[in-house]
């Protein structure tokens, strides 16, 4: 009887051992994970978001030169693309080691877009954001003193075992004050925890 239990173990160990790994590898072939490489290269992209709505387009246009290490890729050129949105951008792509199980986007817009009204995009960031339809339902407003992606920094933290993303932005808000002098702070919003998936770039 043990030996038999012995032989089933084994088999088990075979068949799961190489796959059911805990952590570390981490190769452009996986599915749901997106290394320096695939991002330096473009053969890949984000969708973001409740739905998976947005994309996370990185692109070789020739506009900028992207600069590459074995932990990191700036000046890369891209999209986001969401409902009638489509935002170009520069990104930076980032890991705290090779083939980490985690990375951080850093978004810069390059245009002045100055609509940021596309419920679309804002869901694709995972911000909640008012419906205008009774057919979307209740919502957590986003504060509309958010008009301008060009005047926010925008990071996103991927999570590839979990497959879940977390954005937060900084920008520019104004207060105005009782003796009515205009005040200029930076404000902080950061969104819950949303899916998203890795597909390739087309």
């Amino acid at each position: 009887m043990k030996k038999i239990f012995s032989l089933f173990a084994t088999a088990l160990v075979a068949l799961f051992g190489l796959t059911c790994c805990g952590g570390g590898g981490g190769g452009s072939s996986e599915a749901g994970y997106m290394s320096i490489e695939d991002f330096a290269t473009g053969t890949k992209k984000f969708v973001t978001g409740y739905n998976l709505i947005m994309e996370i387009k990185p692109t070789l246009d020739g506009s900028y030169s992207p600069i590459k290490t074995d932990t990191s890729v700036s000046f890369m050129p891209g999209v986001l693309v969401a409902g009638d949105a489509r935002v170009p951008a520069v990104f930076t792509y980032e890991m705290a080691e090779e083939n980490a199980r985690s990375a951080t986007l850093t978004i810069s817009v390059t245009d002045d877009v100055e609509d940021l009204t596309d419920k679309n995009l804002l869901a694709g960031l995972g911000f909640a954001v008012l419906a205008t339809d009774e057919s979307a339902g209740t919502a957590i407003v986003l504060p509309n003193t958010i008009t301008s992606l060009s005047g926010m920094n925008c990071s996103i933290e991927f999570n590839f075992d979990a497959q879940k993303m977390e954005t937060r932005a900084t920008f520019v808000n104004v207060e105005v004050t009782e003796s009515g002098k205009t005040v200029l702070y930076n404000q902080l919003v950061q969104n819950g925890v949303v899916p998203f998936a890795v597909y390739p770039n087309d």
